[in-house]
C-alpha cells in the first residue's frame, strides 16, 4: 500500500477516535440549571419539526422524479436511479430478457 493510503487512513482513525472522546466529554457535562434544560428542550423540539418537514418535503420531491422518470425513461430506469442494489439489477436484467415475455 502506498504511504499516503496509509497516512490517509490513519488520518481517519485518529479523527474518529478524537470524536469519541469528545462526545465523552461532553455526555458527561452536567445539564445545565432548570432554565438551560426547558431552552435545550424548546431547541430539541423545534429541531425534530424542522427535521421531520424536511423529510416529508425530500420524500414528495423524490416520488415526483422517480415518477417523471418512470414515465419519461420508464420504470425499470425510474427504480434503478436509487443507490446501486444488486438485487435490483439482477430483477431489471432478468425483467428485459427476451425470454420475459414468456412469463
Amino acid at each position: 500500500m502506498d504511504s499516503s493510503v496509509l497516512l490517509a487512513i490513519g488520518g481517519g482513525a485518529v479523527a474518529v477516535l478524537f470524536a469519541v472522546l469528545l462526545t465523552v466529554v461532553v455526555l458527561r457535562q452536567p445539564p445545565g440549571n432548570a432554565r438551560m434544560i426547558e431552552i435545550a428542550s424548546a431547541i430539541q423540539e423545534g429541531a425534530t419539526a424542522y427535521l421531520n418537514r424536511q423529510y416529508t418535503v425530500i420524500a414528495v420531491i423524490g416520488v415526483v422524479v422517480a415518477v417523471v422518470i418512470g414515465l419519461t425513461l420508464g420504470w425499470v430506469t425510474a427504480i434503478l436511479c436509487a443507490p446501486p442494489r444488486p438485487r435490483a439489477r439482477a430483477w431489471a436484467a432478468r425483467w428485459r430478457s427476451p425470454s420475459a415475455a414468456a412469463r
